[in-house]
């Protein structure tokens, strides 16, 4: 089946992961980015996180599935 859009890859190659065709978020993760964003902006300010660091942590969480404990954790240790 396509989909509308003409990438030039064959239906066999457009396999979504497990957890998307569940429609399921690894641990407590919101589904919702924008969601993601706010809580990790949060934590950003209230540990007041530079630019620079809120790079280096968006760089070391993103895609991983973390909730909010754990990236105050990875904050707290500084992790990132």
């Amino acid at each position: 089946m396509n989909k509308g859009i003409d990438n030039g890859s064959s239906d066999e190659e457009y396999m979504p992961s497990k957890e998307r065709m569940n429609n399921k978020q690894n641990g407590k993760t919101p589904m919702n980015n924008q969601a993601q964003n706010e809580q990790t902006n949060k934590l950003s300010k209230q540990y007041k996180l530079s630019k620079s660091e809120q790079r280096r942590l968006h760089d070391r969480i993103s895609g991983q599935g973390y909730d909010y404990k754990e990236i105050e954790n990875i904050i707290k240790n500084g992790d990132f």
